[in-house]
Parts: C-alpha cells; structure tokens; sequence
C-alpha cells in the first residue's frame, strides 16, 4: 500500500483505481479516487491532483484529468473529519 507524507505523519493512501477505461467517462475512477484523497489528505487539490497524475502514463488521460481535477477545488477546512475544521 502506498502512503504519502504530510509534515511528519505517513498516511496510507487508498489502492489506486484499475478499472479505468481511459476513454474520459464522466464518472471516471480516478476522479472518484481524487474525491477520496482529498478527504484522506485533508490537501489542496493540487496534491491530490499530483499524487493521481504521476500515476498516468497516457497523455491524453492525462490532460483529461488535469481538466477535471482543476475544478473540483474545494476548502479542506470545512470538512467535518479534517483537523484543520475552523472552531464555530
């Protein structure tokens, strides 16, 4: 299993997605597979983005991907199981 580094805490990362058709679909895995590092790495969607982009070799999907990523943004702070929460 993979793991991931933030600060000094090694994080185990979810298996990465093998079901991917590679042809763009809508609901592709790996943006489902974003969705859930985000929550795991409480990150910027740029890490997320990194860490799933290094996994490709296919540049078209590459590109894809890089897209898609791009907008799915998002304020980790204000997730309910992300340490960084603000106090209300």
């Amino acid at each position: 299993m993979k793991t991931h580094k933030v600060g000094n805490t090694e994080i185990k990362l979810p298996p990465a997605p093998t079901t991917c058709c590679m042809s763009g679909c809508q609901n592709c895995v790996w943006l489902v597979y974003a969705e859930e590092l985000k929550k795991i790495l409480c990150s910027s969607p740029e890490e997320s983005m990194k860490i799933i982009l290094d996994q490709i070799n296919d540049p078209n999907m590459k590109a894809f991907l890089k897209l898609e990523l791009s907008h799915m943004g998002g304020d980790c702070r204000y997730r309910p199981n992300c340490p960084e929460t603000p106090d209300s």
